[in-house]
């Protein structure tokens, strides 16, 4: 496997990543609604499912080869790079929706 490939592959599980921070974002926001430590244990173990979900669905469809360490990370570095930006906008418009909708 060529180096441009790797890059490929690299590059396409960062973006694997940044699409499990828009599924984290979805548990995120069922979390606001719900209390309760049972179901913030369930949630968290099924957004992995679906980030795994993602992951399988992506190496599949674009044939990668087998796992190697920098897939990993570069999934993670997705995920970090959505959580550190998008996330962080999303939950200030929550919170000024939430005290919006609180003060009225």
């Amino acid at each position: 496997m060529g180096e441009a490939s790797q890059l490929y592959v690299f590059f396409s599980c960062v973006l694997c990543g940044v699409a499990s921070g828009v599924i984290y974002d979805i548990f995120y926001i069922v979390k606001q609604f719900f209390k309760g430590k049972i179901l913030f244990f369930a949630l968290d173990v099924l957004f992995f499912i679906f980030f795994a979900g993602i992951y399988i669905f992506i190496s599949v469809l674009f044939s990668f080869p087998p796992f190697r360490p920098y897939m990993l990370l570069g999934c993670l570095a997705g995920l970090l790079l959505y959580l550190k930006s998008m996330h962080i906008i999303l939950d200030f418009f929550l919170k000024l929706l939430y005290n919006r909708k609180k003060s009225k």
